[in-house]
């Protein structure tokens, strides 16, 4: 098992870091107890997607990892199934909404109910309200994605954050009781349908070799084949 470094924002400006952090396979984790939405943008920037990790003594440090692997969604690669297609022509009907940064709260609430236990604690949640409401040096932007039904409930969503022409999810949740089966899916097609509009490069979904990603459309990149991408949109502007 290879061991897991402390990461500090002076050490990602120290000669020879990132190029560890990116080249060395046998290390992917990492950890830290900056919570500065600085840091968290510095570390998205370089690649790194962070989450949290439980000590002993229940506080969380930030956990940034260097995945080995990234799925990554290219929009011609997107699969549409026929459940979806019928949600779609409902869509068409004015049934669903997707909406964005209309209620960041709710999102977050809403994620942090239904993922137990969730890795997006409050301190994390801090780092995303930031980033949700002010620009930063490295143009991390964290963004409320949302699907309200007719009535106006929100029923999924997720949070991700936009840097240059590239989207990456972080997490998401879908209200089964409110919403019909598929709508957290129906929420993907149509943020994905956004995105591509807008022109985004592509869609950093994070781990890879997961089933619904696959069903999606996505494709496993290697860390090397991402990261030469990843640097090539992340400093592209629309």
């Amino acid at each position: 098992m290879s061991q897991i470094f402390k990461l500090d924002a002076a050490d990602l400006d120290t000669a020879g870091v990132l190029d560890f952090i990116q080249n060395r396979e046998e290390s992917h984790l990492y950890w830290s107890d900056d919570w500065s939405p600085s840091f968290y943008s510095r570390l998205a920037y370089e690649g790194l997607i962070s989450t949290t990790y439980p000590r002993e003594d229940g506080s969380f440090v930030l956990l940034p990892e260097m995945q080995r692997a990234y799925a990554v969604l290219d929009w011609e690669n997107l699969h549409i199934s026929r459940q979806v297609s019928r949600l779609l022509s409902r869509v068409e009907r004015g049934e669903f909404t997707l909406g964005l940064n209309r209620n960041f709260e709710a999102v977050l609430e809403n994620i942090r109910t239904w993922h137990d236990p969730c890795w997006m604690t409050s301190a994390y949640g801090g780092i995303l309200r930031v980033l949700n409401r002010s620009d930063n040096p490295y143009a991390c932007r964290v963004l409320s994605v949302e699907l309200f039904n007719d009535k106006g409930e929100l029923i999924a969503g997720e949070l991700g954050y936009r840097i240059g022409r590239i989207y990456t999810s972080l997490s998401g949740f879908t209200d089964r009781e409110r919403g019909p089966a598929g709508c957290g899916t129906l929420q993907m097609v149509l943020l994905a349908g956004y995105l591509e509009n807008e022109g985004y490069s592509f869609w950093n979904l994070g781990h890879p070799h997961m089933e619904y990603k696959e069903r999606f459309g996505a494709r496993n990149l290697t860390r090397e084949d991402f990261l030469k991408r990843w640097k090539t949109g992340r400093d592209l502007s629309f």
